[in-house]
C-alpha cells in the first residue's frame, strides 16, 4: 500500500507458525543472507529476537555492506511486560528499529522503549489481510516496520543510487514530530512520513548562526521602541481629542433646546 509498485520477495525464517520472541535468530540470519543474494534493496523484518547473535549481526553487515538498507521492528517486550529486552536486529548499527504508535499518536503499551527505536509508525488497528479472504484488524510493531519499509522502498524507487546512509537520514529529517520529541526513547526521530521523505528539500550545510546584536543595533532597536511607543501614545490621544470634540458639539446643540423648552420633555403628557 505504501509502495504499490514495489517486488515483494517473501522469505521463510520459520518451520513454524509462531513469530516475536520464538523466531530463530539462525533463521533470521539465513533470511538476511538470501534477500541481499536475490538483490533485495530493502529487507523487512517484521519480528525481534532477544539474543545476540555474531551470525545475525555479520548478516547484517553483509546487507549494509551490499548497501541493502533492513527496516526491522523493536517487538513487544516493553511497556506494561516490564522486560524491555533488547531487541535484534533492529539495535545492530544500519538497522532502521520501528516501534508502533497507537491511532492517537501515542506509543503503543506493550511497545519495546530504547535508544535502538529511530522511527515509529502506525501499529494499532491497522487493516490488513487475513487468511481465507477477507480483511482485519493487526496490531504490532510488525505492521509499523512494514510501512518504514514501503517509505525506504519509495525514496530508493525514486533515488536509486542514494546511499542507504542517505535514505536514512532522509527518512529521519523529514519524520513528523511525535509527543516525545527527538531522539524519545518510545518515539526516536518521529513518525515515518512517506510524502515528506519524497517532497522535502535536505541540505548539507551547517545551519548558519544569527548575527550577534552590536550596540548600534541594541541603540536603533532602543529607539524603533520608543518611537512605537510615543506613536500608541499619540494615536491614543487623538482618539481622546476626538471624543471630548463630539462630546462638546453635542452638548452645544442640547443646551439652547434645553433652555428654550425650560429643560421640559419635548413630548407633553397627556392631560
Amino acid at each position: 500500500g505504501i509502495a504499490p509498485q514495489a517486488t515483494v520477495i517473501p522469505v521463510r525464517v520459520s518451520d513454524n507458525e509462531t513469530s516475536g520472541p520464538s523466531a530463530g535468530v539462525a533463521g533470521l540470519a539465513n533470511g538476511i543472507r538470501f534477500a541481499v543474494s536475490r538483490g533485495a534493496k530493502v529487507i523487512l523484518v517484521p519480528m525481534a529476537a532477544y539474543l545476540p547473535s555474531p551470525d545475525l549481526a555479520a548478516a547484517v553487515a553483509t546487507a549494509v555492506a551490499a548497501d541493502v538498507l533492513i527496516v526491522a521492528a523493536v517487538g513487544e517486550d516493553g511497556g506494561t511486560n516490564g522486560g524491555n529486552r533488547v531487541p535484534y536486529p533492529a539495535s545492530l548499527p544500519g538497522v532502521i528499529g520501528v516501534a508502533p504508535i497507537e491511532e492517537s499518536t501515542m506509543a503503543a503499551r506493550n511497545s519495546g522503549r530504547g535508544p535502538f527505536i529511530d522511527l515509529v509508525a502506525p501499529g494499532a488497528a491497522v487493516v490488513s489481510t487475513q487468511r481465507g479472504g477477507g480483511l482485519t484488524l493487526v496490531n504490532g510493531s510488525a505492521y509499523a516496520a512494514a510501512f518504514v519499509a514501503g517509505a525506504a522502498a519509495l525514496v530508493r524507487s525514486w533515488w536509486p543510487t542514494m546511499p542507504i546512509a542517505e535514505v536514512t537520514q532522509r527518512l529521519m529529517a523529514t519524520a513528523a514530530p511525535a509527543p516525545g520529541g527527538i531522539d524519545s526513547t518510545a518515539y526516536g526521530n518521529g513518525i515515518v512520513n512517506p510524502y515528506g521523505a519524497l517532497a522535502d528539500q535536505l541540505t548539507d550545510a551547517e545551519p548558519g548562526a544569527l548575527p550577534g546584536l552590536d550596540q548600534d543595533d541594541a541603540s536603533d532597536l532602543a529607539r524603533e521602541r520608543s518611537w512605537t511607543s510615543s506613536g500608541n501614545l499619540a494615536r491614543l490621544l487623538a482618539g481622546i481629542g476626538v471624543l471630548v470634540a463630539l462630546a462638546l458639539v453635542g452638548l452645544g446643540a442640547a443646551v439652547p433646546r434645553g433652555r428654550r423648552r425650560r429643560w421640559r420633555p419635548r413630548i407633553s403628557r397627556q392631560p
